[in-house]
């Protein structure tokens, strides 16, 4: 079973799943691809920023802030792995 963290509100704790975290960051990806906010990979070509070749895919590195994102393309994004959540990030897990 997927680990849960904590994440704190402004009013209380509330319990995160970081399945739910995922899927909710791609629903905003995709919505802000709709609505013009980041360009549609690969309509509007980017580069990718490991290795510079033509960018697929919206990258996440930390789910909890769902828009930063970086362009990659499909083997850089492979050899990247799965983001993080939060608090995963700083103890590395």
């Amino acid at each position: 079973m997927a680990a849960r963290h904590w994440s704190r509100g402004e009013e209380e704790a509330q319990l995160v799943d970081p399945r739910v975290a995922k899927l909710a960051a791609r629903r905003q990806v995709r919505d802000a691809t709709f609505t013009g906010r980041l360009p549609r990979l690969p309509r509007e070509y980017r580069a990718c920023v490991d290795c510079g070749a033509r960018a697929l895919i919206w990258d996440h590195r930390d789910y909890s802030r769902p828009l930063d994102v970086q362009p990659v393309c499909r083997q850089c994004n492979i050899a990247r792995g799965p983001g993080a959540y939060g608090a995963d990030i700083i103890r590395g897990g």
